[in-house]
């Protein structure tokens, strides 16, 4: 290698070593954008910061900063892990000082250290050789719902940071929030209320499609929602002309309620037992009844096979009324077992089905209770 050679390589290697510092520099400068925006938010609860960042159909947005920084839609993804990072550990902090053995699990180093190691492997913005990472935002599934969702109904301007993410995270997180409705606490207590005040933030920040309002309706209707209320709530946000084809799909779905929410459901639906019947007797003629298998249903409500693990689908009135394995069914007796039981919200289809059924069987009694009378009066004579 000849002198001019070896100073053409050299100068090569001292670029590359000069470039590559400026890379780590502009990384680490917008990771500590990253970390100030994510911290603003958290601290007032408000997305109102990211209005300055540009319009969702910019491909770089310009954020005011010395540095001249520019934000892509993947670092305003980084703003969210990082403000979903900061809650879920201090989630856990609440947690664990809650926890009546938390002082003997702060007395074990090694406890408190795999602590410290999961928080930093979650959000992955561990130092490494002076170099800052920036969050790994491919697996939205290490958070809980729970975070998602208070961003959404609590944090001022939400919708203005879910319409910057990228198109895949804000698919993920629109897909993690409708499919947890259900098993948010304010929903659980009053899920027309809440569905008022979450609705119109909702539909700001995603792209709410038929098919995810028909999965909030169930999830609303298992709670004990009533269907008139729910269709009064959604129709706000459904165009005039497609709501009666919404309403018709609902109807011809035949959506009955999951009794894994039973609990939040405060009504029922009762039906008396005619007297002298044994209530096994009716529960026998109700789950054999051929019309209980004929008549199909929609519903969420799913148990496991046994042996194969597979799921069944609870799709007729008989597997309902009576669960499958890894399910149970809705229909119960009260304590006196004189009277069936079933949620308030069930079609009516479902009560007047065991009322025919109840009403034939007390009308072969009475014919039974009349052929004997007739007998009685022959024998007599």
């Amino acid at each position: 290698m000849n002198a001019k050679s070896a100073e053409e390589n050299t100068k090569m290697k001292a670029d590359e070593k000069i470039s590559k510092k400026d890379s780590n520099a502009n990384i680490n400068a917008k990771v500590a954008i990253i970390n100030k925006i994510a911290d603003t938010i958290y601290a007032s609860k408000d997305c109102e910061i990211l209005q300055s960042i540009g319009k969702f159909s910019d491909k770089k947005f310009s954020v005011e900063d010395r540095h001249g920084t520019k934000i892509s839609c993947e670092d305003v993804d980084q703003i969210y892990f990082a403000l979903l990072n900061k809650m879920s550990e201090d989630r856990a902090k609440t947690e664990a000082r809650n926890n009546p053995n938390y002082n003997n699990h702060r007395a074990n180093t090694n406890a408190v250290a795999e602590d410290q190691s999961n928080f930093k492997a979650s959000a992955n913005m561990n130092l490494n050789g002076g170099q800052t990472k920036t969050l790994d935002t491919s697996n939205v599934d290490m958070f809980k719902p729970q975070e998602m969702m208070t961003i959404l109904y609590e944090y001022k301007n939400s919708e203005v940071l879910h319409r910057k993410l990228t198109s895949k995270i804000r698919l993920k997180v629109k897909k993690t929030i409708l499919n947890n409705i259900e098993n948010w606490e304010e929903f659980q207590a009053d899920p027309i209320g809440y569905l008022n005040l979450a609705m119109p933030k909702l539909e700001k920040s995603f792209i709410i499609s038929e098919k995810n309002m028909m999965r909030i309706y169930m999830q609303c209707f298992n709670l004990g929602a009533e269907k008139d209320d729910i269709l009064r709530t959604l129709k706000q946000f459904i165009s005039e002309e497609k709501y009666e084809g919404f309403v018709e799909k609902i109807n011809q779905a035949n959506i009955y309620p999951n009794p894994k929410y039973n609990k939040y459901n405060k009504r029922t639906r009762s039906i008396p037992l005619p007297q002298n019947v044994d209530s096994e007797i009716v529960k026998n003629d109700i789950q054999y009844e051929e019309s209980c298998f004929l008549i199909k249903i929609n519903t969420d409500m799913h148990g496991t096979d046994p042996k194969t693990g597979n799921p069944i689908a609870v799709n007729n009135l008989s597997r309902w009324f009576f669960g499958v394995p890894g399910a149970r069914g809705h229909l119960k007796y009260n304590y006196q077992r004189d009277c069936i039981q079933l949620p308030g919200n069930t079609p009516d289809e479902a009560v007047e089905l065991i009322e025919f059924i109840l009403n034939t069987k007390e009308k072969k009694k009475d014919k039974q209770n009349n052929k004997n009378k007739l007998k009685n009066i022959i024998e007599d004579k």
